[in-house]
């Protein structure tokens, strides 16, 4: 089963506003709404917990007396869960370090040791010698940025061309029209999340009910 691209998000979202020939929805109009409605998606698969971003990071040489990662932080870190060190360089079996809620008062050691996770970057006291990380962390899907740009995960079609559709709509007051569509991306959300969630029955799918305010929302 292939996962689709941007591109079809938005033919299917002109053909759900009558414009199936992206005539007054141009695709360089509809594709703006439709990276938006992505990465509205992505926050629903954070807060749900979603195995397709569970990531395990390459291996990261931590240099001599560095109290963080730098530009080697995973770009796409949301939430790190665990992190292993050992010596730079070696074989060793990676040890599992502990988390603080902030850097302990304490010297340098030959190991890291401790971690905390502040201001989104992962922070150590620093150590004597050069150490290897390794971080387990919930990690976003990349947010596409052109047309023929993948989705990322089986069936975000199915939230992203009606909610594609809706912002469009909203985007020139049309609230008929917009309410209509988020209707339908709101109920297929369940279902998609519901679909990735499926064999880690320990993570609840959190349902949303759809409840008009009566305006549209803010753009």
């Amino acid at each position: 089963m292939s996962i689709l691209k941007m591109k079809n998000v938005v033919d299917e979202a002109a053909a759900m506003l009558n414009d199936a020939g992206l005539i007054s929805w141009t695709k360089e109009r509809l594709i703006l709404h439709g990276f938006q409605a992505h990465r509205q998606l992505q926050v629903e698969l954070a807060l749900n917990g979603l195995p397709i971003i569970k990531e395990i990071s390459a291996i990261i040489t931590v240099a001599v007396g560095d109290t963080d990662l730098g530009s080697s932080q995973p770009t796409n870190l949301l939430e790190p869960k665990t992190l292993w060190e050992r010596a730079a360089g070696s074989s060793d079996t990676f040890v599992l370090m502990q988390e603080k809620g902030w850097e302990p008062e304490l010297p340098q050691s030959p190991n890291l040791n401790y971690w905390n996770w502040r201001g989104d970057v992962i922070r150590f006291l620093g150590a004597t010698t050069a150490r290897e990380v390794k971080i387990r962390y919930l990690g976003g899907i990349e947010v596409p940025t052109q047309d023929e740009d993948s989705l990322g995960f089986l069936f975000a079609e199915n939230y992203l061309i009606p909610e594609t559709a809706a912002l469009a709509a909203g985007s020139l007051g049309n609230k008929a029209t917009y309410e209509a569509m988020h209707i339908v991306a709101t109920m297929n959300l369940e279902k998609v999340i519901a679909f990735n969630v499926k064999g880690q029955q320990a993570l609840p799918v959190r349902r949303r009910p759809y409840r008009s305010s009566g305006r549209l929302r803010r753009f």
